[in-house]
């Protein structure tokens, strides 16, 4: 179950932060590319680096996540945007390599989901697990249809929102730094979860070779 962090108890954009176990988080598509958009980086390879202490979990940029206006109480289930980052982080959470109770938790980015969503993403139609799509002549082994992975794997490109999906992350991360560094010179500070917020962006942001 999510416990919510709203700055002022009221969220900004649209948007607020939540700590989730992963395995309450559900994949848009049960079909995933084994690859990273933009960096070409392979997925297992970045759960990996968490293994080998090369990577913390919590240095990934935050999953943006959809709630469902019916899905409340014991029984709370989020929506992935970002179901690559998704994989690993349910990974990382089985072997216990997040933070919180039993390295089971992360923060994750959710905003509500929107009245034509409401049909898409559902308990029937989105998975608690995802398979890699691989491309048959690339030596791979093909899982499923190539014709329906190949469906499925489009989809799910064009589903990452802009300034939250695999490639445009990088983006909505420096504009948010931005903001809270702002925010910072403007008034008394920042409160504690936003200061922890900051530091998380300048330790991913650096980690990714851009300079903050």
């Amino acid at each position: 179950m999510g416990k919510q962090k709203q700055a002022g108890g009221k969220p900004k954009g649209g948007y607020w932060m939540a700590t989730v176990d992963p395995a309450r988080v559900r994949f848009a598509f049960s079909r995933i590319r084994p690859y990273f958009s933009g960096c070409g980086r392979k997925v297992e390879d970045t759960l990996q680096d968490i293994r080998d202490g090369k990577l913390d979990a919590r240095d990934l940029p935050a999953i943006t996540v959809m709630d469902r206006p019916d899905s409340g109480g014991g029984d709370k289930w989020y929506f992935s945007l970002n179901n690559r980052r998704l994989w690993v982080l349910k990974r990382a959470a089985d072997e216990g390599l997040l933070g919180g109770a039993g390295g089971r938790e992360v923060e994750v980015r959710v905003r509500a989901m929107r009245p034509h969503e409401l049909k898409k993403y559902t308990l029937e139609t989105c998975a608690c697990e995802a398979k890699f799509l691989y491309a048959a002549g690339n030596g791979d082994v093909p899982d499923g249809t190539a014709e329906g992975d190949r469906d499925g794997a489009a989809a799910e490109e064009e589903d990452e929102e802009e300034g939250s999906g695999d490639e445009g992350v990088m983006r909505g991360e420096r504009e948010r730094l931005a903001e809270l560094i702002a925010r910072a010179a403007e008034g008394p500070g920042l409160a504690l979860e936003e200061a922890r917020e900051l530091e998380r962006l300048r330790r991913a942001l650096k980690k990714a070779g851009i300079s903050v």
